[in-house]
């Protein structure tokens, strides 16, 4: 059975937060994907990894993003990625300022801070 009210008081919520109906079904769509993916998600810290990879100085979110995807598509283990980045600042492949060696230092201190912990 359709409950038409709580239809209506979430579209009448949406629409005073100015939230349309693509934007709820992106929310909807990722906070389904973190849960596919079995992890134990601490919303906070979630929250504060953004807001520290959108913080930084050069504030270019879609460099961020494409470093973060490069960085996944690497294949190398989110366990040696702090030693693989230091063997590359060591050969003077990735500058210290990139979007990229930025990305990896917010995961290193998000994995330190308890991450997303599979259950």
């Amino acid at each position: 059975m359709i409950d038409y009210e709580s239809i209506r008081e979430l579209s009448v919520f949406c629409k005073k937060q100015g939230i349309t109906l693509n934007a709820l079904t992106s929310c909807i769509r990722l906070n389904n994907y973190i849960q596919t993916l079995g992890a134990n998600v601490n919303e906070s810290t979630l929250e504060s990894l953004i807001a520290n990879l959108a913080n930084y100085p050069d504030r270019d979110p879609a460099k961020l993003v494409e470093a973060a995807a490069q960085i996944s598509e690497s294949g190398i283990p989110l366990e040696k990625l702090e030693e693989h980045v230091k063997a590359l600042i060591a050969e003077k492949e990735m500058p210290r300022g990139s979007a990229a060696y930025k990305v990896i230092e917010e995961i290193r201190d998000f994995s330190q801070l308890g991450g997303l912990k599979k259950e």
